[in-house]
């Protein structure tokens, strides 16, 4: 990260322009009359959603009019940033909501606009009755980029191993999706694919290819002071930006969750209608451990953790030759697998206060640094002092952006699915 002149403080916003526009064209910016910008991104949503705080002292609604039609621009950037898409907030959102509208005085009026990404408008505006088939990264494309949806937003795709067949039964686009989510592959069999919209576009990418990725920015919570000179005290923006203001962990562990959330294991009974025979098969999350991409070294519990596979049972029909030349494509070939992964993504929940800027965005990697709450000695390194339990790589999964004029504050949730310490020796 680089730091240039021209930022007055950390938390610093350049609110660039907010500017309205009807169906018609009509256009007017204001700017001046947002109080507060809210923008939620969240890896567990197709699209980006927001707020905008109005303070209405020329009866705005009544003269432009709003009819639920409109489109907001919204311009954002953190001052001194480099002027790139990846590092500012540039995009067209659609009006589909007026709120919380009240009289403040004779001639001001307050009201809460809500906005979200046009896809989300043509998805509640679409029911798809038809037939898909091929590899499900090619349907994903086909259906977001090609023939349905169309974005204009850039679409990053993980190519998968497995493909499908199947008929949309007057589904909307995002539930066509969900399924395929559901259902991919990545190139080494993990079935552990999200679908998320951030300000780099739409993304239909496997967790495992999140994990891989560098880490994007480092964090750290302690009790950081300013850089003393002999002439007094001096801010550094750059240690600044990477450490928390506050943070809680929502959840450190919870043993009984992990156990009913099929975590540890499971076992499958599938039955072939047709043959009438079935079939059983157990799964334990430690079995593929150290073949998949996890953001850190070890597992969330020691192998010896009291968990049985009788603990969740599912029971499945199996569709053996069901389409022809696609062979079994039933869910005890994912279910049991995605269930584990998806469950291990949410084994620890951190959520964290920043300093704002418009670089963060969901589906980054990070790293976060925790010390320990405990008295320390003269002896003691960093890593002595350092809590291995919560610090490590963590995904970034959900972002408010909360923006007045006067300052940019970041609330973010942080997940993370393993430790950097093994469980059972508490050795690195």
């Amino acid at each position: 990260m680089v730091i240039r002149d021209g930022l007055r403080f950390p938390g610093d916003v350049e609110i660039q322009k907010i500017a309205i526009f009807s169906a018609n064209g009509r256009g007017v910016e204001i700017t001046d009359m947002v109080a507060e910008i809210q923008i939620f991104e969240d890896m567990f949503a197709p699209c980006i959603t927001g707020t905008l705080a109005i303070t209405d002292s020329i009866d705005l609604v009544n003269k432009f009019p709003f009819v639920g039609e409109e489109k907001v621009l919204i311009q954002i950037k953190t001052p001194s940033f480099p002027d790139k898409t990846e590092t500012k907030i540039d995009q067209q959102f659609f009006i589909y909501k007026m709120s919380n509208r009240k009289v403040l005085g004779d001639r001001q009026i307050f009201y809460m606009l809500h906005f979200c990404s046009f896809e989300l408008l043509a998805d509640a505006n679409i029911k798809l009755s038809r037939s898909f088939d091929g590899k499900i990264s090619d349907v994903a494309k086909k259906i977001v980029k090609d023939e349905i949806l169309k974005t204009d937003l850039n679409f990053l795709v993980d190519e998968t191993k497995n493909s499908v067949k199947y008929v949309s039964n007057y589904w909307s686009p995002y539930k066509n999706i969900n399924y395929l989510v559901e259902r991919a592959q990545n190139k080494d069999g993990a079935p552990n694919y999200v679908f998320f919209e951030n300000r780099r576009g739409l993304n239909f990418l496997s967790l495992s290819s999140i994990f891989s990725a560098k880490t994007k920015e480092s964090f750290t919570y302690d009790s950081f002071q300013r850089d003393i000179t002999p002439t007094g005290s001096i801010q550094n923006p750059e240690l600044l930006f990477a450490r928390f203001l506050d943070y809680t962990i929502e959840t450190g562990f919870d043993y009984i969750q992990r156990i009913n959330s099929g975590m540890f294991g499971s076992k499958m009974i599938a039955h072939d209608i047709l043959t009438k025979k079935y079939s059983t098969q157990n799964f334990s999350m430690f079995q593929l451990f150290n073949e998949e991409t996890h953001l850190n070294k070890y597992p969330v519990s020691s192998t010896d953790v009291i968990a049985r596979n009788n603990a969740n049972i599912y029971n499945y029909p199996k569709y053996m030759n069901n389409v022809n030349g696609f062979g079994d494509d039933g869910a005890q070939n994912w279910l049991q697998r995605r269930t584990s992964l998806m469950a291990q993504t949410n084994a620890y929940r951190m959520t964290a206060e920043i300093l704002g800027r418009t670089d963060i965005t969901v589906g980054i990697v990070v790293d976060i640094t925790i010390y320990k709450s405990a008295s320390v000695n003269k002896s003691d390194d960093n890593d002595a002092m350092k809590d291995t339990m919560f610090s490590g790589r963590y995904l970034v999964s959900a972002v408010n952006h909360r923006i007045t004029r006067e300052k940019h504050e970041i609330h973010m949730e942080c997940l993370k699915d393993s430790l950097i310490v093994n469980p059972a020796t508490g050795a690195k």
